[in-house]
């Protein structure tokens, strides 16, 4: 697979580069962008009431993996060759990957996600309001989607947002309202 290859290079590439450690309290809130970079959060505590979450995370261009625990909210904005790996997100997930990235999430409270090109998002449950939006060719697949009536205040609709556009498909196991 030519597209793992050449994300392998790029990772023994930069184990020679210089480490940025970042030690912050519990919900502070990360930006990374423009950024060729590896992001990974230990979790002290993980699985249990001490689990050390997140703010808001932003993680943009540049970002060539990631593997996050639990945030809070998030915008995960990644275009590329990426793969992306977080825990759940208790609030709102914006989530828009482009090109051959991958992207995985445990249960979110509400999301938006956008996908174009040829990778692949895999998400457990949406516990509010869905927009689910794929042009090109890859796979978004969602858990059940609740589909709330409470949903973020840029998305002034009252449905859902479906949108499939070119060969992808969009699995969603239960939607709870109407689409």
């Amino acid at each position: 697979n030519q597209r793992q290859g050449g994300n392998e290079v790029l990772r023994a590439y930069l184990e020679d580069a210089p480490a940025v450690t970042l030690t912050v309290p519990t919900g502070t809130d990360i930006a990374i962008d423009r950024s060729i970079a590896i992001v990974t959060h230990e979790q002290p505590g993980a699985g249990t009431v001490d689990a050390q979450t997140l703010g808001h995370v932003k993680l943009g261009r540049g970002v060539i993996g990631a593997t996050l625990g639990d945030l809070a909210s998030g915008n995960i904005d990644v275009s590329g060759i990426a793969d992306v790996t977080i825990g759940d997100v208790a609030g709102y997930l914006n989530g828009a990957l482009s090109g051959s990235a991958n992207f995985r999430a445990g249960a979110l409270g509400a999301a938006r996600l956008v996908l174009s090109g040829s990778g692949n998002i895999d998400t457990d449950d949406i516990g509010g309001h869905g927009d689910l939006i794929l042009s090109g060719s890859g796979n978004l697949t969602v858990g059940s989607v609740a589909n709330s009536v409470s949903r973020p205040s840029q998305n002034k609709s009252k449905e859902m947002t479906l949108l499939l556009t070119g060969s992808g498909n969009i699995t969603a196991n239960d939607v709870g309202r109407p689409v």
